[in-house]
């Protein structure tokens, strides 16, 4: 990861571990934070995965006591629902002790955009930033725009925008877009599509002026 950052000119890449989805979410974060540590560009993404945690609080404060500010669940390759009591608890814990942190999770359905809506109610100090949102089906960007309309700490991540007028109609309809970055589609991707726009990446900690795109 940190030869291919370097090679292509990448200053900062948010990096998790393979290892933590798929396998043990507490080694594959120890792993990237040891790997973190040989490059400054490089920001650690802890993951977190409910059906593990028999301590949520207590989980998500020691992640916070090691560095980590951002934070990525994967139910999608995991098999649990985004309505978690687990999640909720390990969201709860984040939203007091990580003010300003991001939070990224998937959408997968249209329902989805219902609880993250409730997330994020319940987390109102927390970035939480919404994956593959699928402009090409515009309901599902439909669902999208208004949930970002709505909330003032939910963004996007942009790896789906992939019809040409999509930054475009999600700008008309917001009033302006701030902020754009690249999503990779870990792990489905290793590396963004050419298809892809990248700009100022949000500034890990920090609230972001809405409305944006990350």
């Amino acid at each position: 990861m940190i030869s291919i950052a370097e090679r292509h000119a990448i200053e900062k890449a948010f990096v998790a571990s393979a290892r933590g989805i798929f396998c043990d979410a507490g080694a594959g974060n120890l792993e990237v934070l040891r790997a973190v540590e040989r490059s400054e560009g490089l920001i650690p993404v802890a993951v977190i995965d409910p059906r593990t945690l028999l301590d949520p609080g207590r989980t998500a404060r020691e992640l916070v006591e090691r560095g980590f500010k951002c934070f990525r669940v994967f139910p999608d390759h995991q098999g649990w629902p985004l309505d978690s009591r687990v999640l909720r608890a390990a969201l709860k814990e984040l939203n007091e002790t990580a003010p300003g942190a991001l939070f990224l999770l998937p959408v997968n359905d249209l329902r989805d955009f219902s609880e993250i809506g409730r997330l994020a109610g319940e987390a109102p100090g927390l970035n939480l930033v919404v994956c593959g949102v699928n402009s090409s089906f515009r309901p599902m960007f439909a669902e999208a725009v208004a949930l970002v309309k709505d909330l003032a700490n939910v963004y996007l991540e942009t790896h789906r925008f992939d019809t040409a007028d999509a930054f475009e109609v999600f700008r008309e309809a917001l009033g302006g877009v701030g902020e754009l970055g690249v999503g990779s589609d870990h792990p489905g991707e290793q590396l963004p599509g050419p298809g892809q726009v990248t700009g100022p990446l949000v500034e890990v900690g920090q609230r972001v002026p809405h409305p944006h795109v990350v």
